[in-house]
């Protein structure tokens, strides 16, 4: 302890010496243990020594010509293994593959520092350990554009130029491992630009600075810090929840207005990120993710208290939709991946009317035997969920659930629509698969569904309409 503050306290005659204008390195900030004459150690304020602690020792580092270099290439490599670390506690090692060379026969078109698959859903991570030059923090905007161009823009570019080589025929995914990951069935990517660093406001910088390109096939860029990534993986439990988050926070990136990304995740947790579209812009304040740093620092620091906020993780997790939910979350096939993700995005209100006309109808079937089905259109995602009860021979039951999704999804217009069937009695998920295809005439659909009752919306209805059937 000793060594460590003859480190970081202020000489007497060092003190302010270069100190002239309130935007000049102050380095009471940087050494926050003051020595007094009778060698007596003080510390006003314990925050300045932690973030002293965190910030001090890369100007050490950069004052030893010998070892400024390697420290460099630590910092990188660092960057990338925690990256890959946090991602594959929730993904697992299969779905998470690391320095992946892309190939156009034999010429090399970039490399990505980490790729994440889950379903039809691609994740591009790029790592950069550059940090904010001193003239930045100050406040210079030429320089901060300058610093925020050579660590976020260029690998947001890098990202993206790796998503677009998914849209060539014979491209090539190698590994240093020697793994080939599989990338032609995926349909979104969601480019990720991961510093090692602590950019102040950097939720506003990525907004006012960076030049993206999205289309159907690339998503908005989420641009964040290694402490957030290592914070989401610790919150959510799985690889859907993960994927869900991230997807919203691309998709509602132009309406919220934060300072920092803990913000928007914290908003997440308390209600989920989804913004009506009545909304031009949400502002939220910093205090907003107060719930989520009082259950890190139970999490972390071992004090008494909650360790997961109450909100969409703790208020329907014992619900049916919960239960389903759970199911299906750590499950990369694309049906479940497509309903799941579906299911996240429903207010509670709605989550609890589903979860109130499934536990009625699967005692309803468990009681008299009979089939019992319920149709949900979801218009935000040109999609619908169908979900029958019953105990019939897969084969038939099959058969029986996806005539009536081909139904449904025709009579809605709808693009895909998802099929769920639910054991009587104890609500387990049997079958789950998709119909995914563009609306086309069918004069035989269309003669079957023209009478048919329109749907009500999920928003609107005060008890979801089901179809029994028999």
């Amino acid at each position: 302890m000793g060594q460590f503050c003859t480190l970081i306290h202020i000489q007497t005659e060092d003190r302010h010496a270069d100190y002239t204008q309130i935007d000049d390195f102050n380095g009471v900030g940087a050494a926050p243990v003051l020595q007094a004459p009778d060698g007596e150690l003080y510390l006003m304020q314990y925050y300045p020594l932690v973030e002293a602690t965190y910030d001090s020792p890369f100007y050490w580092f950069s004052e030893d010509e010998d070892y400024f270099a390697k420290a460099s290439t630590n910092r990188g490599e660092f960057t990338e293994e925690f990256l890959i670390e946090r991602l594959t506690s929730i993904f697992g090692e299969d779905a998470v593959f690391s320095n992946v060379d892309i190939y156009d026969g034999k010429k090399r078109l970039g490399e990505i520092d980490c790729l994440v698959l889950f379903g039809e859903y691609a994740m591009i991570f790029q790592a950069k350990s550059q940090r904010l030059t001193l003239p930045a923090r100050k406040g210079k905007l030429e320089r901060l554009k300058h610093d925020f161009e050579r660590a976020v823009q260029k690998a947001y570019d890098q990202a993206v130029t790796c998503a677009n080589a998914t849209r060539k025929e014979g491209i090539r995914y190698v590994c240093q491992d020697g793994r080939k990951p599989d990338l032609s069935q995926i349909e979104h990517i969601y480019p990720i630009c991961v510093l090692a660093d602590h950019y102040p406001a950097l939720a506003m910088q990525a907004r006012s600075f960076l030049k993206s390109k999205t289309d159907a096939l690339i998503g908005p860029a989420l641009v964040c810090d290694l402490f957030l990534i290592d914070v989401i993986t610790e919150m959510l439990p799985s690889p859907l929840r993960f994927l869900s988050y991230i997807i919203l926070r691309a998709k509602f990136g132009e309406k919220i207005l934060v300072t920092n990304e803990l913000v928007p995740f914290g908003f997440h947790l308390r209600q989920s990120l989804w913004v009506d579209g009545d909304l031009s812009t949400m502002l939220l304040d910093d205090s907003v993710a107060c719930d989520l740093d009082a259950a890190m620092t139970v999490r972390r620091e071992g004090l008494p208290g909650e360790d997961t906020p109450k909100g969409i993780l703790t208020r329907l997790q014992n619900t049916r939709f919960g239960k389903i939910v759970t199911a299906m979350e750590h499950d990369p096939n694309q049906f479940s991946v497509g309903i799941g993700l579906t299911l996240l995005e429903m207010g509670e209100e709605s989550v609890r009317k589903i979860s109130s006309a499934l536990d009625q109808m699967i005692s309803d079937a468990g009681r008299t035997g009979q089939h019992r089905d319920l149709t949900i259109p979801i218009e935000r995602r040109d999609s619908g969920l169908t979900i029958h009860v019953n105990d019939n021979a897969s084969q038939q039951a099959y058969d029986t659930l996806r005539s009536h999704m081909l139904y449904r999804k025709y009579a809605q217009r709808a693009g895909k629509w998802f099929g769920l069937l639910l054991e009587p009695t104890t609500g387990k998920p049997r079958i789950g698969f998709k119909v995914s295809a563009p609306h086309v005439l069918d004069f035989e659909l269309e003669a079957s569904t023209a009478n048919s009752a329109p749907l009500q919306k999920l928003e609107t209805c005060s008890a979801q309409k089901t179809e029994n059937r028999t």
